[in-house]
């Protein structure tokens, strides 16, 4: 568990599993997209419940190891979307309701409309304008569909040790 030293903490599994984690995630590589029901992380994986799973994935989202992402179902395809992208829009919405807004308020919509373009994307198979909306934020949110981007680095410690 030299890569990523954190795992150590891990007390959900055992210490060879720690380790066969620690390679599973050097083998993967940095700035990696992983799917939670990847074939290669299922076979690593096979003899830990879904709850364990779970539990590293968090633990390594704490850790900033891994970067939670969405995928975003628009039109023909998705998006891969990160959850600070998701709050914009979730904000937003929750601004859009508010019958009278403040300054700040209409300053804080204005920006994140300017931001998320207007609430639209293009679709990028078919190149159709979207217009976002909450349920589909809300549906996107629902889905257990995640992956996680591997965000941080390997320790090189020991590298040439």
């Amino acid at each position: 568990m030299h890569h990523y030293p954190e795992i150590k903490e891990l007390n959900c599994i055992s210490e060879k599993d720690k380790i066969k984690l620690d390679e599973f995630l050097v083998g993967w590589g940095w700035n990696s997209y992983l799917y939670k029901y990847n074939y290669k992380l299922r076979e690593m994986s096979k003899n830990w419940s879904n709850e364990i799973i779970n539990e590293i994935l968090e633990f390594l989202v704490s850790k900033k190891i891994l970067k939670k992402y969405y995928k975003f179902y628009i039109c023909c395809d998705y998006i891969i979307v990160n959850e600070e992208k998701i709050n914009k829009y979730l904000r937003l919405f929750e601004l859009s309701k508010i019958k009278e807004l403040s300054d700040d308020e209409w300053k804080e919509y204005d920006k994140l409309q300017q931001e998320l373009n207007y609430n639209c994307v293009y679709c990028p198979e078919c190149d159709n304008e979207i217009e976002i909306t909450e349920k589909m934020i809300m549906d996107t949110i629902n889905k257990p569909d995640y992956l996680y981007k591997i965000i941080k680095e390997r320790d090189k410690t020991y590298d040439n040790v």
